[in-house]
């Protein structure tokens, strides 16, 4: 394992290119993203301004957490909820002091819509259900393409049109604009 984390280490190194700031530190990746309860690992990049090993937190009580706190790779786990954290880096300066950098992590809720596809008689009803972690139920808003595809409900219920064709029925959170999750109803 030892051995695995040595040549991690040297390949993330050698694409990283220069730091942000070339007297401090940096992660790579950048901006690390992740999905909720997923892990990630983040490299610490010090410059020859750092003497001793580098240290890591996380800056929210309920931000997630750290395989270890202590190294240039961390394993961070993302916490169940959504959001923006902070992980904070620091490493001994030499000639004293000490370096530090807070590192924004973008922690990104995972959703799906079932079903994704189904098949319907002109005027059948079908439930539509959003199986979703890190964000709050019941905050997604419902929509079809247009008035002629159909009727759908606040509940993800879907009542397709009498003319036969192939619709999209689209949940989009209102807690998240990014997580947009859509369905194809093909009526025959």
């Amino acid at each position: 394992l030892g051995f695995i984390a040595t040549v991690l280490l040297g390949a993330a190194g050698i694409s990283c290119g220069a730091s942000r700031n070339a007297s401090s530190l940096d992660v790579n990746p950048e901006a690390p993203r992740v999905t909720v309860g997923e892990r990630i690992q983040i490299q610490g990049i010090g410059s020859e301004e750092v003497a001793g090993e580098l240290e890591w937190e996380v800056v929210e009580t309920y931000g997630g957490g750290l395989l270890h706190s202590r190294g240039p790779l961390v394993t961070y786990v993302a916490p169940a909820s959504a959001g923006t954290y902070h992980l904070l880096l620091r490493a001994p300066k030499a000639g004293g002091g000490t370096l530090k950098l807070e590192i924004p992590v973008q922690v990104h809720p995972w959703a799906k819509l079932e079903p994704a596809t189904v098949s319907l008689a002109p005027g059948a009803i079908q439930p539509f259900t959003i199986r979703q972690r890190g964000l709050p139920r019941g905050t997604f808003t419902w929509t079809v393409e247009d008035p002629d595809s159909g009727t759908l409900g606040p509940d993800g219920v879907y009542q397709a049109p009498a003319q036969p064709g192939t619709y999209r029925v689209t949940a989009t959170s209102t807690e998240d604009k990014e997580t947009v999750l859509a369905a194809t109803v093909t009526v025959q």
